[in-house]
């Protein structure tokens, strides 16, 4: 039988459950601050795409978190730093997959598959952005839950245990939404491969103009970002 820790559920004195690097917090700080900023421009003001604002927030969940986790390396023992810095870290790849979600959605219904009855995997075209961000909030709730029950008994004991099982178990939830999701992408790839948009080779719909070339790069844009969402969450 497991022993049950009595102090800390990690470390001695420490609230991790390895020592934190400075280092590349910083690193990953600078990166997501620059990364967040040009988002931001990209979203609101050169391409106007209201919708994908997910994606900057998620950004600047990144750049909050690893400034929070800054302070908590400085500060191990500090439990709400560490509380903090997990739930910045935990929802910002659920709003970057939310985003992926989305963007999915308006290329299946304005990229080259119009026809709102069509399905892909037995999933209807108009049910997929739903679906999946219905797979995210669940994610959320169920690790929000996980952390507030460890929490709840400051991190100690089977209590703190029971909260990072479920914590866990949110993981799970949400690397298998984005798993399902890999997999609607690719038969969604496999239809698009070849199709046309239409005699103007263009379309634009909801605000997003589309071509050939662009729709193209932004499939492969969703294919990366989610791979290293489905990977990160392995």
């Amino acid at each position: 039988m497991a022993k049950i820790p009595t102090t800390q559920v990690f470390q001695k004195g420490s609230v991790w459950m390895y020592s934190p690097s400075l280092p590349p917090a910083i690193l990953f700080l600078i990166l997501y601050f620059f990364a967040s900023i040009y988002i931001t421009h990209l979203t609101f003001y050169r391409h106007r795409t209201w919708y994908l604002t997910v994606i900057p927030l998620g950004a600047f969940l990144e750049v909050a978190g690893y400034a929070v986790r800054i302070y908590s390396v400085k500060n191990q023992g500090n439990i709400a730093a560490f509380i903090t810095t997990l739930t910045l870290h935990v929802l910002a790849p659920l709003l970057f997959a939310a985003g992926n979600y989305i963007l999915l959605g308006r290329l299946v219904t304005t990229f080259c598959l119009p026809n709102n009855r069509h399905s892909l995997l037995k999933i209807p075209s108009r049910f997929i952005t739903r679906l999946f961000v219905g797979f995210d909030v669940l994610a959320a709730a169920i690790q929000g839950s996980g952390t507030s029950i460890a929490a709840s008994a400051n991190w100690t004991g089977m209590r703190a245990l029971t909260g990072v099982d479920v914590l866990v178990a949110g993981l799970a939830v949400q690397v298998a939404g984005v798993g399902v999701f890999l997999l609607v992408l690719g038969r969604f790839t496999a239809l698009a491969r070849g199709r046309r948009l239409g005699d103007d080779g263009e379309k634009n719909k909801g605000g997003l103009k589309l071509k050939m070339e662009s729709g193209k790069g932004l499939v492969v844009a969703v294919w990366v970002s989610s791979v290293l969402i489905f990977g990160g969450g392995c």
